[in-house]
């Protein structure tokens, strides 16, 4: 099975990352009141965060790819630097589904997977998609 992020995942973290973008613009805006100076941290935060949400984050989720197989999980991630991690069934020491009231309303659900050295975070993926995961891998541990 292939997952890839939703698209409600990407609008969800543009979301997050403009709420804080705007915030701190607004207090940046308010510090002009005090020298006009700030104006350039408050074009260079805006035109960062800019690019951030309108670039970094759809390539970012666009890239993102979750294969699970009978041997384990295949994590393929990265815009600039690709980056897969392989973790094999036996090696993976528990996962962790979390959800909140937001994610609820939108369906999604993630997953941290805890391996020998860490954490893995999986991001938002629509609910049904983590629960096809949870049952794969719960079938995978009774056999060991």
């Amino acid at each position: 099975m292939t997952f890839t992020v939703p698209r409600k995942t990407q609008i969800l973290w543009q979301i997050r990352i403009a709420f804080v973008l705007a915030v701190s613009c607004a207090v940046l805006v308010v510090f002009c009141r005090i020298s006009l100076w700030f104006l350039l941290p408050t074009a260079i935060v805006l035109s960062i965060g800019s690019a951030f949400i309108f670039g970094y984050i759809p390539m970012f989720c666009g890239n993102y790819q979750i294969t699970l197989d009978d041997v384990g999980i295949c994590i393929t991630k990265g815009v600039f630097i690709t980056e897969i991690i392989v973790i094999p069934h036996p090696k993976l020491a528990f996962v962790k589904s979390i959800s909140t009231p937001v994610l609820n309303l939108m369906n999604l659900r993630f997953i941290m997977l805890k391996v020998s050295r860490g954490w893995i975070f999986v991001p938002e993926m629509d609910a049904h998609h983590i629960n096809q995961v949870l049952a794969v891998l719960h079938s995978d541990k009774k056999s060991f």
